[in-house]
């Protein structure tokens, strides 16, 4: 008996000729072959002889409108049963085959039927808050979820802009209906409340000494001393404020209203419009550029802070659900594939890992050290907060 191990990828064209026996002494089952089933370039070879594929069960599941009558994948033999030109490429993600994490993904946690609002990782663990569930964290190698703060979730749940953030020593979260601020120490204690009445928080940065956030509703980029103090506006009139980040000297945000990508000197002083217009809703920074995701067009851009050329990074793929930056590459997901590429756009994007078992649409990505976090949105067998090493490929 030949033992085929089939491999979980996103783009899968699978073809079996079953041949049939010719006298009453042939042997059955060995004259199954796979007829040049190619999976992303890969060939499997071999004869299916009362195939074994790893556990996976196949039992009257219809796959893209191709129905596998009475096969059972699991020790049993293929009898009857032709699968031909079976296009995964297009398939919702209910109709998946996979079942299992491929490429090196670990899924820390299982989140349920419940959005995650919020992602963040100091490399021992990853903090995540969920609608009606709370904020936990779960170490990153794995092992039991601790509660946070399950005790302080309003009664309509983390609504988005939900965000979680960290320092060396702290955990903060946002609700955004409530327009509350907490924080506690990573070490346990007390939660503290530090900054009420700003109904509309979306996200949440940090310096040594501030905590800043965008406000939509209010239409403002705040900050307030973590010691403590009353809030004080960097921008008003932003409409459509969303993300932000902070460096040493500024702060930029994201205004997907049309007010563009745009920034402020955090010691104060004007607004400045690097980018006009666009739809632009998230971004990241490093020691030199910014980095921003237009939702409108679906691509990635970057730009030289000192100003300069935009470069469009990532165009074509699709929806994007997340990126993050580290100081080499770039990743990103999109529906079923997290991807990486250089940033100095040296050589093609690969990625990381696909053709995930039942989830559709990792996002909230976030990098720290050698390691890529997300979470997806769905019910599903592999659903929750997921993480692979930044360096994998899935061929």
């Amino acid at each position: 008996m030949t033992r085929v191990r089939v491999t979980c990828l996103p783009r899968l064209v699978l073809s079996l000729a079953i041949m049939s026996c010719g006298d009453g002494g042939a042997s059955r089952p060995d004259a199954a072959v796979l007829d040049a089933a190619v999976i992303d370039g890969a060939v499997i070879d071999g004869a299916i002889d009362g195939a074994v594929i790893d556990g996976a069960v196949i039992d009257g599941a219809v796959i893209d409108g191709a129905v596998i009558d009475g096969a059972v994948i699991d020790g049993a033999v293929i009898d009857a049963a032709l699968v031909d030109a079976v296009q995964l490429d297009a398939s919702p993600p209910d109709a998946m085959v996979c079942r299992e994490l491929v490429c090196g993904v670990t899924r820390l946690a299982p989140t349920g039927d419940l959005d995650t609002r919020g992602l963040a990782s100091d490399g021992t663990h990853v903090y995540w808050s969920n609608d009606r569930a709370g904020l936990s964290r779960v170490p990153v190698g794995g092992g039991a979820v601790e509660p946070i703060a399950a005790d302080q979730v309003p009664s309509g749940g983390f609504s988005p802009g939900s965000d979680v953030a960290l320092d060396a020593t702290h955990i903060y979260w946002a609700f955004r209906d409530s327009g509350t601020v907490w924080r506690r120490a990573k070490a346990g204690g007390p939660t503290e409340l530090l900054i009420t009445g700003q109904d509309g928080i979306n996200r949440l940065a940090l310096t040594a000494t501030e905590v800043l956030w965008t406000n939509d509703l209010l239409d403002n980029v705040m900050r307030m001393p973590k010691a403590g103090g009353a809030p004080v506006a960097i921008a008003t009139g932003q409409t459509g404020a969303y993300d932000l980040a902070v460096d040493a000297t500024h702060v930029y945000w994201a205004d997907q209203l049309g007010q563009g990508l745009r920034r402020a000197p955090l010691a104060g002083g004007a607004v400045e419009t690097l980018v006009p217009g666009g739809a632009p809703r998230m971004l990241a920074l490093d020691a030199t550029d910014v980095y921003w995701l237009d939702e409108a067009t679906e691509e990635i851009f970057r730009r030289p802070k000192a100003g300069g050329a935009t470069v469009t990074l990532v165009t074509g793929v699709g929806t994007i659900y997340g990126f993050a930056i580290d100081g080499t590459n770039l990743y990103w997901t999109t529906d079923d594939v997290v991807s990486r590429r250089p940033k100095t756009l040296a050589s093609a994007a690969v990625a990381l890992a696909s053709c995930f078992p039942d989830i559709y649409a990792p996002y909230l990505l976030r990098v720290q050290g050698a390691t890529l976090y997300w979470a997806t949105r769905y019910l599903n067998a592999a659903d929750g907060i997921q993480q692979v090493p930044a360096q994998a490929t899935c061929l």
